[in-house]
């Protein structure tokens, strides 16, 4: 027998076997569709800013209250305060909120060494100390700025000046 006859009559052999001459060809298959939630929506995190008042109050002598701190001029032993009051407003069934404070506030120039920045907040009336969970809803946040000036300082630094920078606050989620 040729090669070509060969041929032919195994692919004819194997054609027969497939389509039924030794068994069939057969699956089953099955689809299902599943019904959606609908819409889903995602909160947020507001951060508004509010007033903020800058209060300066030296070693001896009563607190002065809303003070215009490019005015004063500060001695050995002076605390310059800045409280702001700002808006949070959270919506997210997991969000776990954190503040942190820009270094722009910190005083720059010849005077910057003399003087010691700190600051704190509270939420709600309650201290702040970060990663906790906050529920939904809005709540009173007040930042708290102290730049103490040194009590032991050279006379170097008498007449000197330097710059206050922005407060910058910034709340974000918590990602671990």
């Amino acid at each position: 027998m040729k090669n070509s006859v060969k041929g032919g009559l195994a692919a004819a052999t194997a054609a027969v076997l497939l389509l039924g001459g030794g068994g069939t060809l057969a699956y089953w298959n099955e689809t299902e569709t599943t019904t959606g939630p609908g819409a889903i929506t995602s909160g947020h995190l507001d951060l508004t800013p509010g007033t903020c008042q800058w209060d300066l109050q030296g070693l001896v002598g009563s607190l002065l209250t809303d003070v215009d701190p490019t005015a004063v001029l500060l001695a050995p032993g002076d605390v310059l305060t800045r409280t702001c009051a700002l808006t949070l407003s959270v919506a997210g069934d997991t969000m776990v909120v954190d503040f942190t404070v820009d270094t722009e506030v910190a005083p720059a120039g010849d005077l910057a060494a003399a003087l010691t920045a700190a600051t704190s907040f509270t939420v709600g009336g309650d201290p702040y100390t970060g990663g906790t969970g906050l529920p939904e809803g809005s709540y009173a946040v007040q930042t708290v700025t102290t730049l103490t000036m040194g009590s032991d300082l050279a006379e170097s630094l008498e007449d000197t000046s330097g710059t206050l920078g922005n407060l910058v606050v910034t709340a974000s989620q918590k990602t671990s």
